[in-house]
């Protein structure tokens, strides 16, 4: 059995749901099962960065955060869609959606997946770590660790290291500066 995880097959069941919006690779992380409860919750931040390739600048930057630079946690509900496993089952990973830019009217930093891994690249395995931009999908491979707290099972710290290389389907750059999050009752346990 493999341990890789696969977006195709949601994106393309997602892409013929919504004809073709361009959501649908970022809505296909938060719908998937990865064995959540409701009770679920993280804070945290998450700064990444549009480069141009011409000039080598930033073009623009993007700020996932929970509110007060990342201190306040939020629970999923309406405003955040959380999915994650510490790792009792797999290989531990986060996706923390911002559902109050779901429709698409607003630019923003809409999503993030995490799953811990070396940082190493491995063409034989699927991206660790994804975000979606304004309307932008970009993935890569970056260092990620997740730090079990107080011997809790179910709870973390998630952090990312500098991740240059992130790319669209097309090779559009984009950066995660940093992402640094604390996640609690991940797979409906607390």
């Amino acid at each position: 059995m493999s341990n890789t995880f696969s977006l195709e097959p949601m994106f393309h069941l997602l892409r013929s749901l919504t004809h073709g919006a361009s959501l649908a690779p970022v809505l296909g992380l938060g719908l998937m099962q990865m064995g959540c409860g409701e009770s679920t919750d993280i804070r945290g931040r998450a700064v990444a960065t549009i480069v141009s390739e011409a000039t080598g600048m930033i073009d623009k930057a993007y700020v996932m955060d929970t509110g007060s630079t990342g201190t306040d946690t939020v629970e999923a509900g309406e405003d955040w869609d959380i999915t994650c496993s510490a790792g009792s089952a797999g290989t531990p990973h986060v996706t923390l959606t911002d559902m109050r830019l779901a429709d698409g009217t607003q630019d923003g930093f809409y999503q993030i997946f995490l799953k811990e891994h070396d940082g190493t690249q491995d063409t034989s395995q699927e991206a660790n770590v994804a975000v979606m931009l304004g309307p932008y999908y970009y993935t890569g491979f970056c260092e990620v660790t997740f730090d079990k707290t107080n011997d809790e099972p179910y709870e973390a710290d998630v952090r990312s290291a500098v991740c240059p290389e992130l790319k669209t389907r097309s090779g559009f750059p984009a950066r995660l500066e940093s992402a640094s999050f604390h996640v609690k009752c991940c797979e409906g346990g607390c």
